[in-house]
């Protein structure tokens, strides 16, 4: 407890009160405005292609998906039209409707896109892109219900799975015959 907020709560009851809680909102900003302000320093700005920043809710998901449209996309995507962004917090922060649905992707199945989408016009792609901070790479299961997703889409996917790091990757891989995964370091088996 600060001692500006000590000589507040002093005076509680008092006719000084109002003076001082009002002295002491001034100063410190309202618990509202505090929490407000902790929460928007730590949201990841994402500057998409067109030049808008966007935010994206904190977390290693969505540190991984700035770097795939700031870093992957421009480099082996030069000149990509982003169609589909999801955040963890908020599942379509950038979605182009119009351009799925021509693209015969419905909106309604939107829940089973994967975390980026791009379109590069130059190759005719539509390029895939999940995220991985976790899990592994595009299961076979994954990769079905992503083809039953674009059975009506006439461009040609290309499935990615994107790693932070290359540790992450490796973390998801299945260990050697004999050993089996103990935790995050690998043992024998017994």
């Amino acid at each position: 407890m600060t001692e500006h907020a000590l000589e507040v709560i002093r005076v509680f009851g008092l006719a000084a009160f109002n003076k001082k809680a009002t002295e002491f909102t001034r100063e410190q900003g309202t618990l509202r405005e505090v929490y407000l302000a902790a929460q928007t320093h730590n949201l990841v700005p994402v500057v998409v292609p067109g030049g808008k920043t966007i935010t994206l809710s904190p977390g290693k998901h969505n540190d991984l998906e700035k770097a795939i449209i700031e870093a992957f996309g421009p480099r082996f995507a030069p000149g990509a039209r982003l169609l589909y962004l999801g955040d963890t917090a908020k599942k379509d922060i950038v979605i182009d409707r119009v351009a799925l649905e021509r693209f015969g992707i419905p909106y309604s199945v939107r829940d089973k896109f994967p975390d980026v989408i791009l379109h590069l016009e130059a190759n005719g792609w539509l390029i895939l892109i999940e995220a991985v901070t976790t899990h592994g790479p595009i299961s076979p299961g994954r990769l079905a219900e992503l083809k039953v997703l674009l059975v009506n889409c006439p461009l040609a996917p290309v499935f990615v799975t994107a790693f932070q790091d290359f540790n992450t990757f490796k973390s998801t891989q299945p260990t050697s015959p004999g050993r089996r995964k103990c935790g995050l370091r690998r043992c024998r088996a017994t």
